[in-house]
Parts: structure tokens; C-alpha cells; sequence
């Protein structure tokens, strides 16, 4: 079997992580687009605008908007520093375009201790994550959540307009002479840049309707309108072989943002017609377990829904079921656990 399972972006060639940034930034596109038609389709036109201008000023460029996620996350990431799953920025030098904060950010991060620059992966998960302890979990999901709102009112105050500013083919320029480490973690904050939209939209929805509101469309855009197989299709573009098998199927996620981007994940390719998808860490079980469970059971039915897909959109023969799902035992636990194997005739 050529199968690796330890494989990471880093080891692929640099034509093929660049047109992984590439494929990523146009996917932040697609699911804003996405969103909107999904808003349009349940809420109507009006309310679709009203919520994308709001968002994201139409008049700046789709590039540009791309810009100013990816800067806002590898600020958060600042603050944050699991955010990243399989990049190791130790060596990588970002462009300062990309890194520069104004005073109240500058302050921000360095209250937080975080100036110095780590091998994330190597950060250990706090012993308290995954409590049951209910007080634990309200004080720790309400420190995410008011902790966001405070990140993103400070960033739209203090550092958008700079995003916009930027000039965004120059930075295309740049990518073309990045050593393969720094591409990698671009990669990292694109993917999670990308994924972010959904947590925009989701928050915007909320706020103007209600959760059950947000819930409904978050299933829409990611099951009904294909974001999910959207994902898994820049992924497989990141492999050399195609076929409609398992160990493709396990190749295309080793490489696809919305998997590998966001989540800490093992693959294991038992055989030809087995594979098993491991998410050890999930963000969504990290801020919602014992917090707030119905989002969080809201988060496990898309993906419920969405994983099976994956496997179908290679070969319809391929069958998808959860081994593990949440709640987790503890917090050394995995957050869920995923079996392909190939349906008998």
C-alpha cells in the first residue's frame, strides 16, 4: 500500500500547497455565496443582502475579504494557538502584510503572553477541557463566546480597513517564493480563514432570527447545497492518483481545509476496503461539550449527514458510519471516530 498516514501538507510539492491556498481562498467564496443563497432561499433576497452587506462589503472584493479572515486568524491564533492542526510555524516567516497589528492588538497579544513563536503541535491540551464539571464547562463556554464577540468588535475597529488596503496580487507574487513551511501554514490559516464563514453566517443569523434559524441553514448550505463535498473535492485535488477508492478517499481528506484545517485528525487505512478517520481534537466539542449540547448535537447531525456523502461522492458503494461520537469520557478522549468500508454486491 503507498498509503502514508503521518502525511501532512509539508510533504507535498510546493506547486501542489500553493494550488491547495488558492483552491482554499476561492472556497471561502463559494461558502459566503453559498450562505447567501441559502439566507435568500428560506429568508428571502432582502434579508440575504442585508445580512452579506453587514458581513462583507460587497464593494471590497471577494480577495480582499479573504485577506481580512486570514489576518484575523492568525491574530486569534495569537491568543489561540491550537487553532492551528498540522502546521508548525517555529521556522515559517509570514509576510509582515499578513502579521502587522495596530496598538490595541499589539497589546492584546502581548498581555497573553504568546509573542514567542512555538511548534504548536507540541502544546499540550489544558487538563480541565472536556470537564463535566458544569460550572466549569458555563465559565469556560461563556469565556469563548463573549471572548469572540470581543476579538471581532476589537478587529472591526481597529483592523479591517487595513486588510482592504492590501494589495492583494502582490501577495499572490510573494507565495510563489515561500519555502514550503511557511506555504504550509498559510495553508493552516486559510483553511480555518475559510471555514470561519460559516461561524460569521451562523452568528449574523442568530442575532437577526433565532438559533433554530442558523441551525436550519447551516444543514442546508452543508448538506444540501454540497459545501461538505466541495471541501473534500480541493483535497482530492491535492493528490497525485485519482481513484474511486478508500485510500483516495483517505488522501483527499489528509489535504482537504475543512478536515485536516480545522481538526486533529488520524487516518488509518486498515485495507483496501476499510479506512478509519479519527478526529482527536474537534473545536466544536472543545467550546460546546457540556456548554451548550444542543449546538453541539447540532454540529454531530451535519456531520452525521456530510460524512457519508464523501465516501458516496467517490463510489456510491462506499458506506460511511460513526464508531465514536460525542460526549468524550474525559478530556484525553477522542472527540469521534469514522469507518469507510466498501459496500458488498
Amino acid at each position: 500500500m503507498t498509503f502514508d498516514a503521518a502525511k501532512k501538507p509539508r510533504n507535498l510539492a510546493r506547486s501542489v500547497v500553493l494550488d491547495l491556498i488558492r483552491r482554499t481562498c476561492t472556497a471561502h467564496k463559494n461558502l459566503n455565496e453559498l450562505w447567501c443563497r441559502a439566507v435568500e432561499q428560506e429568508c428571502g433576497k432582502t434579508i440575504s443582502d442585508e445580512l452579506a452587506s453587514k458581513l462583507w462589503p460587497r464593494r471590497l472584493g471577494w480577495k480582499s475579504l479573504f485577506i481580512d479572515d486570514l489576518r484575523f486568524v492568525i491574530a486569534a491564533a495569537k491568543l489561540k494557538p491550537d487553532l492551528l492542526t498540522f502546521a508548525i510555524d517555529s521556522k515559517a516567516v509570514l509576510p509582515n502584510e499578513l502579521t502587522s497589528l495596530g496598538p490595541a492588538f499589539t497589546l492584546l497579544t502581548s498581555l497573553a503572553g504568546s509573542g514567542d513563536r512555538r511548534d504548536h503541535s507540541k502544546i499540550a491540551r489544558p487538563a480541565w477541557v472536556g470537564s463535566p464539571n458544569k460550572l466549569l464547562a458555563w465559565l469556560r463556554g461563556t469565556g469563548i463566546d463573549s471572548g469572540f464577540v470581543f476579538l471581532a468588535w476589537l478587529w472591526a475597529k481597529t483592523e479591517s480597513r487595513k486588510s482592504y488596503d492590501i494589495d492583494v496580487e502582490d501577495c499572490e507574487r510573494q507565495l510563489e517564493g515561500f519555502e514550503i513551511d511557511t506555504l504550509e501554514l498559510i495553508y493552516n490559516f486559510s483553511a480555518i480563514a475559510y471555514m470561519f464563514v460559516t461561524n460569521r453566517w451562523y452568528s449574523a443569523v442568530s442575532a437577526r432570527f433565532d438559533p433554530d434559524m442558523a441551525i436550519k441553514l447551516e444543514q442546508l448550505v452543508w448538506v444540501d447545497l454540497e459545501a461538505a463535498e466541495y471541501d473534500l473535492d480541493i483535497g482530492l485535488q491535492g493528490i497525485q492518483e485519482k481513484g474511486r477508492t478508500i485510500e483516495s478517499l483517505l488522501k483527499g481528506f489528509q489535504c482537504a481545509p475543512g478536515e485536516v484545517g480545522i481538526l486533529d485528525v488520524d487516518f488509518e487505512l486498515v485495507d483496501e476496503n476499510h479506512g478509519i478517520l479519527t478526529h482527536k481534537a474537534c473545536p466544536a466539542v472543545d467550546r460546546f461539550e457540556h456548554y451548550d449540547d444542543r449546538r453541539l448535537q447540532h454540529c454531530c447531525k451535519v456531520c452525521i449527514l456530510a460524512m457519508p456523502l464523501s465516501g458516496e461522492m467517490l463510489d456510491e458503494n462506499i458506506a460511511c458510519r460513526p464508531l465514536k461520537l460525542p460526549p468524550r469520557r474525559d478530556a484525553n478522549d477522542i472527540a469521534c471516530q469514522w469507518e469507510y468500508s466498501a459496500r458488498r454486491a
